[in-house]
């Protein structure tokens, strides 16, 4: 089948944000989407990315073949942890519905502070920024590197500032609703999306990825409890 014939195939998306529980979204997405046998793209490059990574030429080019699979390639499900305006720009071109979820800011800038400072992925052209990054971070102290992580941020801090909040095919949450009552907000989200679930399995699999959750201990994340000796 040629590519282009994609372009009429229904599509559903997870629009995420920097520091907004993607992984654990997307675990709870795979619990249900796989025994389906939907076909899954995960994605986290965006139109724009820190310190003008995408205009080097490496970045560019996957750029490119990203929003262009977006718009006519063979999947079901997309999620996508970086979602800015040029990528709904691609899929308005399908039949798509979505949900996407955005989070406290400075619940953003913490969280991405002591992730990128400690233990967040390195990869040749996802971030290959992040090694000099958490270079500098780790040479300054904390009032230092939570300013240099609010600069950092302003990328992440103009897709949602321009994103469009009233678009009837997205369904609009926060991570602090979905973190809160999840079993209730996805049922919410799965009934907006039209998508077919048993309750059993939707609860199963928020149970596994919440204690999850628990053990990760995202709530650690506040200034409050990382302060500095």
């Amino acid at each position: 089948m040629h590519i282009e014939s994609y372009k009429s195939k229904p599509v559903i998306a997870y629009l995420g944000h920097h520091k907004c529980a993607s992984t654990y979204i997307n675990q709870i997405l795979g619990n249900i989407t796989r025994p389906l046998g939907k076909k899954t793209r995960v994605e986290y490059l965006a139109s724009t990315l820190p310190f003008e990574y995408h205009k080097k030429e490496e970045q560019k080019k996957a750029i490119s073949e990203l929003y262009n699979y977006v718009e006519n390639g063979d999947y079901d499900l997309l999620c996508h942890g970086n979602a800015d305006n040029k990528l709904i720009d691609r899929l308005e071109s399908r039949n798509f519905k979505a949900f996407h979820v955005i989070r406290d800011p400075r619940d953003i800038v913490v969280s991405g502070y002591f992730s990128h400072k400690n233990s967040h992925p390195v990869h040749p052209v996802f971030n290959p920024w992040l090694k000099d990054y958490r270079e500098s971070l780790n040479a300054s102290n904390q009032e230092q590197g939570i300013h240099k992580e609010i600069e950092y941020c302003t990328t992440y801090f103009d897709r949602l500032n321009k994103w469009d909040y009233s678009n009837p095919k997205i369904y609009e949450t926060k991570f602090e609703i979905l973190t809160k009552n999840p079993e209730e907000e996805f049922r919410k989200i799965f009934n907006f999306l039209g998508f077919q679930f048993k309750k059993h399995d939707l609860l199963l699999s928020i149970k596994v990825i919440l204690n999850r959750l628990t053990q990760y201990k995202l709530s650690q994340y506040s200034l409050s409890n990382h302060s500095e000796d």
